[in-house]
């Protein structure tokens, strides 16, 4: 047996320790980061100081065990810079004992411990009525084609753990549960088809097998700079109403929008310097627009918050990627407030990009952002007109972007697609 006691929850670079748990019957124990051999280990006190870098990456890290003559025993792994929610959940399938027919029984653990206050699902992209999400009644299906079943569950806090899991074909009552979300831009609003994509997405440069395409709820993730706020509000008096809740802007039905707040308490966790920020609930454009929602749905500031820019665009960009969608992050600045971030904005960048999480930034002050901080490629909005522009842009955005589900788990950056897709590209 072995399994890891360092458990890298947070955002993680630099050096830190690899600590082992094994039992007696492990000679030695071979580290593995992103299928490459870090180290072997072969005694007490199990432990392994590795240098992750100075960049924001996702990795796969696999402990591997083998007795005295080399044959492995046992193995662990866990997934570092990737999303990994406080709160898990899962399915399984099975007969309804008064029916007989195939029914969804989903399982679930929080850090709370907890129940999910809404679940919402699917088969096959239609929704699934849920009165009870531990007995989900599932429509009559073919068992010889291959199914797709997405259950959602909200927890307190707004945590949201998400289920995704194949079954059907050879194997009917067979659950995958091993899936990867990859985003792709769209030429047009409808996503291509399986047949179309078969043997088209990659892995390291091998072909992986697609159970699924959707185009599912898109999200827009917001963090708003505390000088950005006079800005805001003059570029909302040029409306006359906008303290008007039903003013909603370009947006469409399948999107939804979220904060992040921008400051927060240092995490006690050793070995990470990020932070579990936190979040609004989401926001539909039943319930208001853009301008509305940056204008009056505000964390409360006392003015002696320390912001860190750089790190909540990481932050945000894990929490993005989590929900498995269509999404995009979007940083709105103001008149300069001071970053006290560990990382650069370069670095949040690129770790986004790595993530397949699409990046803006938006300047609401009248003079641009000091292009020696990092931010890249800035959008100036000084008026209303500019300001719808940006939502526009946006909105166009989340609506030419879809989700192919692959079997198996997989690192965003080993990801591509081979030639002959027109005009379809991953989400970088």
């Amino acid at each position: 047996m072995v399994t890891f006691i360092s458990l890298f929850l947070g955002l993680i670079l630099g050096e830190q320790p690899i600590q082992l748990g094994v039992d007696d019957t492990v000679a030695s124990v071979e580290l593995r980061l992103d299928d490459e051999a870090i180290a072997t280990l072969r005694g007490e006190p199990w432990l392994l100081r590795h240098d992750f870098g100075d960049r924001l990456e996702p990795h796969r890290l696999v402990a591997i065990a083998r007795d005295g003559e080399g044959v492995e025993v046992a193995r662990a792994q866990q997934w570092i810079n990737m999303p990994r929610p406080p709160a898990e959940a899962g399915m399984v399938l099975e007969s309804d004992p008064a029916s007989g027919r195939k029914r969804a029984r989903l399982t679930w653990e929080s850090l709370r411990g907890e129940d999910p206050l809404k679940v919402t699902a699917s088969l096959d992209g239609q929704p699934l009525p849920v009165a009870d999400p531990k007995a989900i009644p599932l429509p009559e299906f073919d068992p010889e084609q291959l199914h797709f079943f997405r259950a959602v569950l909200h927890f307190q806090g707004q945590v949201v753990s998400t289920v995704e899991a194949t079954f059907g074909g050879t194997f009917a009552d067979a659950i995958n549960a091993q899936l990867t979300a990859v985003p792709i831009r769209i030429p047009r609003r409808k996503p291509p088809v399986i047949e179309d994509l078969t043997g088209k997405v990659l892995s390291q440069g091998e072909p992986v097998d697609i159970v699924a395409v959707e185009r599912g709820v898109a999200e827009a993730v917001f963090l708003v700079d505390i000088t950005a706020d006079a800005g805001l509000r003059n570029i909302a008096a040029e409306t006359g109403r906008y303290t008007n809740r039903q003013w909603r802007g370009p947006l469409k039905k399948d999107q939804q929008l979220r904060m992040i707040r921008t400051f927060e308490q240092p995490e006690a966790q050793e070995g990470s310097h990020f932070d579990l920020f936190q979040a609004s609930e989401p926001v539909t454009s039943k319930q208001g627009g853009v301008l509305y929602f940056l204008v009056n749905l505000r964390f409360r500031a006392d003015g002696t918050e320390v912001q860190r820019l750089a790190d909540v665009v990481a932050a945000a960009g894990t929490s993005a990627a989590a929900n498995h969608g269509r999404r995009h992050v979007v940083l709105v600045l103001g008149s300069g407030g001071k970053d006290d971030s560990v990382i650069t904005p370069q670095i949040a960048r690129d770790y986004l990009k790595a993530l397949q999480v699409p990046f803006t930034v938006w300047s609401i002050s009248s003079k641009p952002p000091d292009p020696a901080l990092g931010w890249g490629k800035v959008v100036q909005i000084h008026n209303l007109l500019q300001f719808e522009g940006a939502v526009r842009d946006l909105a166009k955005d989340l609506d030419h972007q879809a989700i192919i589900w692959v079997a198996g788990k997989h690192l965003p950056q080993h990801l591509s697609l081979a030639a002959g897709l027109r005009k379809v590209r991953l989400v970088r």
